[in-house]
């Protein structure tokens, strides 16, 4: 999985639910990465910083 072999940086992921954005957010953190979430029109931006 990507998110396994990133030692640092930044990846933005845009989700349409409050439960896909939970979920990214949870399976995030469990991978050491810092999860944050930004509401815009039509959905979220979750953005997930590393290092």
């Amino acid at each position: 999985m990507a998110l396994d072999k990133t030692s640092s940086g930044r990846v933005e992921i845009l989700v349409n639910t409050v439960t896909s954005r939970s979920n990214v957010i949870r399976f995030a953190e469990n991978k050491g990465w810092e999860a944050s979430a930004e509401e815009r029109e039509g959905g979220c931006n979750v953005i997930l910083l590393k290092g």
